[in-house]
């Protein structure tokens, strides 16, 4: 998948080659997202609207303070730019009621971040997760 210079996502790197050869420049993007162990699929309406959602919002989380990662055993996986980060979808979906203590995100598996569940962010992050899933279980 390739982000134009336009910010249009184009769903196949020969998509992406036409663009390129109209004289857009391109920059490589990747948005993987691993639900229960799955690997998600989004067409492309999707994928632009959650990549640009998401890439805002882990700009916030990659600026917080971070502590060294736990023994926590993630359920939840996103990779977008480069970067991995790793949820627990039990807490990250219910944050009103979360199951565990904490809300947490583990980035590229050597730091970890614990969200405040009232933070703006964590309800913006969540009520995406929370689209995803009811789009993959229509």
């Amino acid at each position: 998948m390739a982000i134009s210079a336009d910010s249009r996502i184009r769903p196949t790197v020969m998509k992406a080659n036409e663009e390129y050869i109209k004289g857009n420049g391109l920059v490589l993007k990747e948005f993987n997202l691993y639900l229960n162990g799955q690997k998600g699929y989004f067409p492309v309406y999707q994928c632009e609207k959650y990549y640009k959602k998401f890439s805002e919002d882990f700009k916030r989380v990659d600026s917080m303070k971070k502590r060294e990662p736990s023994k926590l055993k993630m359920d939840l996986m996103i990779k977008i730019d480069g970067r991995r980060y790793e949820f627990l979808m039990r807490s990250i979906m219910d944050i009103k009621n979360p199951i565990d203590k904490e809300i947490v995100v583990r980035i590229d598996g050597k730091e970890e971040l614990v969200l405040d569940k009232n933070d703006t962010l964590t309800e913006s992050i969540s009520q995406s997760f929370r689209e995803i899933y009811m789009e993959k279980t229509k």
